[in-house]
């Protein structure tokens, strides 16, 4: 049902370590098998974001570093690869007086942009058949970059596929921003490359 859309699962921590397996399975192929009366294979193109507090109610203040709580929610180093982005809030990164201000009195904004336009934009990325980076060094030099600071010890940013993660991001912030040019070739510069990674 949600082919081409958006998926979010809360507390993924709790979800039994087959039913993730199987997640992963369908992350990789676009493909999800239905086992009924009979079987079908179905397109699942979609993109996933997982919430969960740590396991075995630990405060993240516990940890060392905090992203190694992602591996007692998400499981196996396998799994964990497979996300693109990961953030970890402890107690301390939440002003609780600007947020209980948040909720008494919410900031007005104005929605200038509806669901269905923004779903076309995704789709036009999705459907691009065309990409060209404007320096393909330049993304491989902030892999390295990235993997030094942070080192390869968890399988978030790991120097076999940091750059593969980079390129996909920016490609998306790319595509966000419509950087196309007139024969709707996706042009990635590397200021969307110079984003990602101070945001990474």
């Amino acid at each position: 049902r949600h082919d081409r859309r958006l998926v979010i699962f809360e507390e993924i921590g709790g979800m039994p370590q087959v039913v993730f397996q199987g997640l992963t399975e369908v992350r990789s192929s676009g493909y999800v098998q239905v086992s009924k009366i009979e079987q079908k294979t179905r397109r699942a193109r979609v993109r996933m974001i997982a919430i969960s507090n740590p396991p075995e109610a630990r405060e993240i203040a516990s940890y060392t570093f905090g992203i190694e709580s992602a591996i007692g929610v998400i499981g196996t180093h396998q799994d964990l690869s497979r996300f693109d982005l990961t953030m970890i809030l402890g107690k301390k990164d939440i002003n609780q007086e600007k947020l209980s201000g948040f909720l008494q009195n919410p900031p007005q904004v104005e929605h200038k942009y509806n669901d269905d336009d923004c779903q076309r934009l995704i789709l036009k990325a999705w459907k691009c058949e065309s990409v060209k980076f404007e320096s393909t060094k330049f993304i491989l030099e902030t892999s390295l970059k990235l993997v030094s600071i942070f080192g390869d010890g968890l399988p978030i940013l790991d120097p076999n596929s940091t750059h593969v993660k980079i390129a996909r991001l920016a490609s998306a912030l790319a595509a966000r921003t419509c950087s196309y040019d007139e024969n709707e070739t996706l042009i990635v510069r590397n200021c969307h490359v110079e984003y990602i990674e101070k945001f990474l």
